[in-house]
Order: structure tokens, then sequence, then C-alpha cells
């Protein structure tokens, strides 16, 4: 395949988020692929008083039991998310689960400690990357998961062992069904495209590059650092300097002020990190200026600017062969491709996991007690 499957699994909710405002929920848990035996007399369950009353023995790499409390149990929570589910629907989703945490278990059984903990790590990292946060300590990691996802570390770790497991044992015993997964045809790519023009609306997006000098130590003195870039700007109006010698002879930006003042990236309006940046009063004159055009100076959140306005990308409808993302320089077209394969390989992974509930149901013992 072209793309990685765990890889493809991993990054599913962040691309399906575009398409459907959310992320989908994880088929491994909520998937009932079981059958129950159709000479099973479910509706005797309503009849059975005792929370404790056992209803299903299910014995493959363990034994455990499935009680009348737990049947309840699923229903009331599949009720309290607005969904109907009868009595043999919650077998079969408890028998299913059932055998996918007894073959888990099983699997678990071949990792160390220093595999799952290095497994935990990389995937809170690379979760923290992704949002543009370094995590470098465990309290920062504990911090990040629960605002993340409201979980513990540890309730994070199971989650993050048992996807590796289980998509390792896909990878391993139904890698056919992987591998049958082809590319997004054209004509995929453009009705998902056409379906959804209003996701393609960009902003204006701006170059800018700044000669900039901080505020002083005392505010008494800032009139002072405002006379020195009111100095500069007349130089540069008058010609007797360009504004990149300026930015780098003046600028007190280390990251800017030897490429001419360009700030790295692209200012998107309406981005607030473009404030925290520049300040309100730095980003309402950017947009103000046209391409080459430079600016009076202006007071930001941290000192004094002069700006001048590189390039500038009008807000518009995005075409297919046009970036998404300016700073990230990932077209249109490839964005929807690696969508409609993710959501492709997801699906196969769904084929793949019923296989796998498949085959444990005809190696276990499934005792019904109804």
């Amino acid at each position: 395949m072209r793309r990685a499957f765990a890889i493809a699994v991993l990054v599913a909710c962040l691309l399906a988020s575009v398409f459907a405002g959310g992320s989908k929920e994880d088929s491994v848990d909520t998937q009932p692929v079981v059958t129950v035996d159709q000479n099973v007399d479910t509706s005797r369950i309503t009849a059975i008083k005792t929370g404790n009353s056992v209803l299903v023995t299910v014995k493959l790499y363990s034994e455990d039991q499935i009680t009348k409390s737990m049947v309840d149990s699923t229903i009331e929570e599949a009720k309290a998310a607005g969904e109907e589910m009868t009595a043999g629907d919650a077998i079969q989703l408890l028998v299913s689960q059932t055998l996918r945490n007894q073959l888990l278990a099983k699997l678990a059984e071949s990792l160390n400690e220093e595999q799952i903990n290095a497994l935990v790590s990389n995937a809170i990292m690379d979760a923290a990357s992704s949002v543009g946060l370094s995590i470098t300590t465990n309290d920062q990691a504990v911090q990040f998961v629960k605002e993340a996802y409201g979980l513990s570390v540890d309730e994070y770790a199971n989650l993050v062992v048992a996807r590796y497991l289980m998509e390792s044992y896909i990878s391993r015993n139904y890698a056919d069904v992987l591998e049958a997964v082809e590319e997004p045809t054209e004509e995929q790519m453009l009705e998902l495209y056409n379906s959804n023009l209003e996701k393609f609306n960009a902003p204006a997006s701006l170059r800018v590059a700044h000669i900039f000098r901080t505020f002083a130590e005392r505010e008494a003195d800032n009139p002072d650092v405002l006379a020195i870039m009111e100095g500069i700007r007349d130089r540069i109006g008058s010609g007797s300097i360009t504004f990149e010698k300026a930015a780098s002879d003046y600028s007190q930006d280390p990251s800017s002020s030897q490429a001419g003042g360009l700030i790295n990236g692209w200012l998107q309006e309406g981005d607030q990190s473009g404030v925290a940046q520049l300040g309100q009063n730095g980003v309402n004159a950017v947009f103000a200026l046209g391409v080459g055009e430079i600016s009076d100076v202006v007071e930001g959140s941290q000192g004094y600017h002069i700006f001048k306005v590189v390039s500038r990308r009008d807000a518009k409808v995005l075409t297919m062969d046009d970036y998404l993302d300016l700073n990230e320089q990932v077209t249109v077209k490839q964005y929807i491709h690696d969508y409609l394969y993710t959501v492709l390989i997801e699906n196969a992974y769904s084929v793949a996991y019923a296989k796998v509930i498949e085959s444990l149901m005809e190696q276990a013992n499934i005792t019904y007690n109804l």
C-alpha cells in the first residue's frame, strides 16, 4: 500500500473532522459483529431480576461471564447516546468485546514494560506535536492527556496499547484485506471537492517582513524607541536605505533580520496567532497594505514595527491545485486524496476486524444461559 496502515488509522479522526465536523467512533469498540443464536430467547432477559445472573459464558484464552447488569448497562448507555438497542444487540456487542479483550490480553503477553512505555510516550508526543505542543516532562504528559482526551495516562495507555496490538494482529493475519485498498479515483476526489466547496473558502493571507524594536525596560523611555523607529522609517521613505538593509542593521528580531525582515510563514486573516505575535494594531496595519507597500511605525504587543507586505493571496474559493494551507504547502487535491484514502483504509480495517471476531467466535466456547 502507498501509506502505512497504522499511520492512516491514527490520522483518520483529524482528517474526518474537516468534512464531518468531528471524529468517528472507534469501530473496534462499538461495532456489533456477532450473531446471537436464533434459538436463544433473549426476551426472557426482562424477566430476570438479579443483575448478577450470568447470561453468557465466553471461553477462549480465558473465561468471562456476561451478566444481566452488564446487558442492562449497555442498553442504557446506548439510550443515553440516542440509540435503541435490544437485549440481543447488547449481547452481541458484549460477546464481541469480550472476545476482543481476551485476544488483546493474550497478545499483550508479548510486550514488556519498556515497549509499552515507548508506545505510550511516542503516542503522546505525536499527538501533542500535531497541535504544536512539545512534551518534555511527565507532568506535561499527564496534563496534556487530561486536557486533550479527558483521561488519565493509564487509561490512555490502555487505548494506545490495545490499538497497537489489534493493528499489528490484523496486519499479520489479514494483510490481504488491507492490501486490496485502491487509491481514490479522480472522480471520487472531484465529487468530494464539489460537495464541500464551503469548506475550501480561504481567507486572505500575507507574507510580511518587519523591522522591530522592543519596548524599553522603562515605559518612560518608549518615546526614545519610537523616535528611533520613526527615523528609520524616514530614511526608508527618502530612499537613503532600503527596507531590507534597515531590517538587517536595526531590527531586534533575530529570526527575521538577516532575511530582510521576512517573518517565517504566512499570516492568515483571522488567525489569532498573528494577533499574539504582532498585536491587533499590527495585524490591522499589514492587511491594510498592498504588496510592496511599507507601513508607518506601528505599536504592537511587544514593541514597535515597520511592516512591508511581500506577497498576498486574496480570499478565494480554493481550486484543487491550490495549497490548502500555505504554511504546510499541501494542495487541496492531496488533502482530499489523503482523506479518502484514510476512509478506505478504515473501511478495510472494519472488514478485517469483523473477520477477526468471526474467527474468534469459531474457536470460542460460548454458552448461553437464558
